[in-house]
């Protein structure tokens, strides 16, 4: 028997992890892309990795123990929102009429997909995930992202794709991030280890956040990948609409976290929700020339306002160099105490305890030899042994002087 749903209450803190983790996965994707353009290209791919590949992972991977993988999806609209904020104010790149309409529709659906999405909780077990994701409908899905998958592969990996959609193109760099993001949106896998993980099923939990780290390395490094040729704006709203949509389809098909919800509850989330990200997507890939006008008519443009990522970099540099100086002088002066010696104010300060330190005891007095410091006994052998040679040298002179009164011919010195 299925167990029944439960209300959710702590939702929102799943809800607030994966906000924090997107706008800090929304800063590494905007390093990535101001690395490919940056003299020192290094530090900025490693920052961003730190942001996008360890410190995000793990915030979202703890959101799934708090609430469904349906209300965790609309996390995508978040990115979105960071992203043309930073990709306009810091990377200054032109925000168009087809970009700006893409990511209000994104932006709206996410937030309405997680104001009508699913709030319930579900008890399940193993025996339970097992049979969810053997369902006819998990198999549908399966055979969907296999699928798009393949002809991915198909359009990167042979002379007929390439002539569609050649290497350096805007089309095919959207692709590329694209794929990325459908293969992120597999997060059913992060949903299931955490939830068996707490019912103590730790080599499952092991196992599956294996495969959520592959998935988010994969990903992440094909966007990556098209962010070295393609515009920030564009990729990463591409990157993240196929994120959410991907999760948005296995959390129903996969998971059925539809389960008890009601009819107009499930139709507000996918027709009001989850239609306008669709709609957003296909604007960034097709812009309705005909009915909608110039899609790619400039409506921002932060050229020459004064703050770039070179305007950055130059200030996190010198707050590099005002740390180093500070640890630096804080060096020295811990050095200098622990080399300063003891002076009179020492003294005068610490009182009887350093008198009584240097007073010499009974035992010293009674046998001064055997507290004599080493480098005293040996001045004394020196000077005793200095003492026997001279001795040795006379006698040895008085000898030879003896046998030359004796044989009356000197005998040579040797």
């Amino acid at each position: 028997m299925e167990p029944a749903p439960s209300e959710e209450n702590l939702w929102w803190v799943g809800v607030l992890l994966e906000a924090t983790g997107a706008g800090l996965s929304a800063t590494g994707k905007l390093l990535w892309r101001h690395a490919a353009t940056s003299q020192k290209p290094f530090r900025w791919y490693m920052l961003g990795g730190l942001f996008s590949m360890i410190i995000y992972p793990f915030l979202d991977t703890t959101a799934y123990a708090f609430t469904s993988q349906q209300i965790l999806s609309a996390s995508s609209g978040y990115i979105i929102a960071f992203n043309v904020l930073g990709a306009t104010v810091l990377l200054q790149e032109e925000l168009t009429l087809n970009r700006a309409a893409a990511v209000v529709l994104i932006i709206t659906g996410s937030l309405l997909v997680i104001v009508f999405g699913n709030h319930l909780e579900n008890d399940y077990g193993l025996d339970d995930y097992l049979r969810l994701m053997s369902q006819p409908t998990a198999i549908v899905y399966y055979v969907i992202e296999s699928l798009w998958l393949a002809v991915c592969a198909w359009i990167f990996c042979s002379s007929r794709g390439a002539q569609m959609l050649p290497v350096g193109s805007e089309v095919r760099a959207v692709l590329v991030a694209s794929l990325g993001g459908s293969i992120a949106g597999n997060m059913w896998i992060t949903k299931v280890g955490m939830e068996l993980g707490s019912e103590g099923q730790l080599t499952i939990l092991l196992g599956m956040l294996s495969i959520t780290a592959t998935i988010h390395m994969i990903s992440l490094l094909l966007l990556a990948y098209g962010l070295r040729t393609g515009s920030a704006l564009q990729l990463v709203t591409a990157y993240e609409a196929s994120a959410l949509l991907s999760s948005a389809l296995s959390s129903v098909l996969v998971l059925s976290e539809y389960a008890g919800m009601a009819p107009s509850q499930l139709l507000l989330c996918y027709a009001v929700g989850v239609a306008p990200i669709l709609v957003g997507l296909f604007f960034l890939a097709a812009w309705p020339t005909r009915w909608l006008g110039d899609g790619d008519r400039v409506i921002l443009d932060c050229k020459g306002s004064g703050i770039d990522m070179d305007c950055v970099e130059a200030l996190l540099e010198a707050r590099c160099e005002q740390i180093g100086g500070c640890l630096r002088r804080a060096e020295r002066a811990l050095n200098d105490f622990l080399r300063r010696k003891p002076t009179a104010t020492d003294d005068a300060q610490h009182g009887p305890r350093e008198i009584q330190r240097e007073m010499p005891t009974e035992a010293s007095k009674l046998l001064p030899s055997a507290v004599a410091p080493p480098a005293t006994s040996q001045a004394v052998r020196g000077s005793a042994a200095s003492r026997a040679a001279s001795a040795a040298h006379a006698m040895g002179e008085e000898s030879l002087a003896a046998s030359d009164d004796a044989t009356g011919a000197p005998t040579p010195k040797g």
